[in-house]
């Protein structure tokens, strides 16, 4: 008896031990080059103990704005955002810290803004804000882009008549079970929902948002059921469900971003649930803080807001252990690394990292 209970005990140990070894994760930053940075960067990240190492440079590469990383970790995407602006795949090195170029292409399109990849990496998606156009492109089997087709569905909703006088669009991803793609169109207050036909996208519906909401990034919750989307310009959350043909169009409450009382200049820029679905966390430039919501009843709460070492958040995320949040920082240039409370989903600040220029993606490996 006394035996068995220390081996059962031993066992448990063992598995408890493990659970809690710390794992180093690569983590790339897409940044902007026109103030003395390089390219795509990247750190080491402890998931232990939330420890960033000293940025490197993976790749030099003029304004990767936005950067993605393939489903099986082997690949990084990145837009090039610029007049005449470029996609560019790249092999991630065994040890995660350099990009080899596999591909790349010119778009025909102005300030590419935002890379995503379908489940088995064999095709892109590419939102254009100046141009308003969402790219397609089919990737070979080692990542060579074969082809661009671009599609302008929206028009200018001018609402807003400083960022709504054309159409801009500002993401691009497909949706969680791959049968649509969606696309925020930020000028012309639409959600685009593309579908195949015949091997080309084809606009198959569009999804009419609140009017000057300005709708950039948007998030779908791990069940599948819901898409968050972000309003830039009104700072709200606009959550949206699926219709009967399974597709989000059925749009619903909008949620401010912003505490009561506040007053001043903000506009928000990214979103992301917690692993788990029961938080959601989204970011404000000009208020400077991420907005913690409560989201188990299905309508996001506000329980926190965090401004400690935020200076316009423009993208942050979620750790592979989900036990930190990570905050880049483009107008201090540095990254801020908070603990998170996952029974809460509160966040507690532990560290922030400078020496590196205007970071405003990050993706983990």
């Amino acid at each position: 008896m006394t035996r068995t209970l220390f081996l059962i005990s031993t066992v448990l140990l063992f598995t408890v031990s493990c659970r809690q070894q710390p794992v180093t994760k690569s983590l790339f930053v897409g940044t902007y080059t026109n103030k003395g940075g390089d390219g795509v960067m990247t750190y080491s990240f402890n998931t232990g103990t939330g420890e960033l190492n000293k940025a490197r440079l993976a790749v030099k590469l003029s304004n990767p704005s936005y950067v993605a990383v393939s489903h099986d970790g082997s690949r990084l995407y990145a837009v090039s955002e610029k007049d005449d602006s470029k996609v560019s795949v790249f092999n991630i090195t065994e040890d995660g810290t350099n990009l080899e170029p596999v591909s790349s292409k010119k778009l025909n399109a102005a300030a590419a803004c935002y890379v995503s990849s379908n489940k088995d990496d064999s095709e892109l998606f590419v939102a254009n804000y100046v141009s308003g156009t969402f790219s397609f492109l089919p990737l070979d089997p080692n990542g060579k882009i074969l082809s661009v087709d671009n599609l302008k569905p929206g028009v200018a909703s001018k609402v807003d008549t400083t960022r709504q006088m054309a159409p801009h669009a500002h993401s691009i991803a497909p949706g969680p079970f791959g049968k649509y793609v969606y696309g925020a169109d930020l000028g012309a207050d639409r959600i685009f929902v593309f579908t195949k036909n015949n091997d080309k996208y084809v606009l198959y519906k569009e999804v009419v948002m609140p009017p000057g909401s300005g709708p950039r990034h948007f998030a779908f919750h791990p069940d599948g059921e819901t898409m968050a989307v972000l309003g830039e310009l009104n700072s709200t959350v606009i959550i949206v469900k699926k219709d009967y043909e399974g597709c989000f169009s059925k749009v619903g409450k909008s949620y401010s971003m912003l505490p009561e009382g506040f007053t001043g200049f903000s506009k928000a820029a990214d979103i992301h649930f917690s692993p788990d679905g029961n938080f959601l966390y989204a970011s404000n430039r000009g208020h400077n803080s991420i907005v913690v919501y409560d989201f188990r009843t299905g309508a996001p709460k506000p329980v926190q807001w965090v401004t400690e070492k935020i200076k316009w958040p423009r993208n942050f995320t979620i750790d592979p252990s989900g036990n930190f949040l990570i905050v880049a920082n483009r107008h201090s240039n540095s990254i801020t690394v908070f603990k998170r409370d996952t029974k809460t989903g509160k966040l507690t600040y532990l560290s922030n990292s400078g020496g590196i220029f205007e970071p405003v993606c990050l993706k983990f490996r």
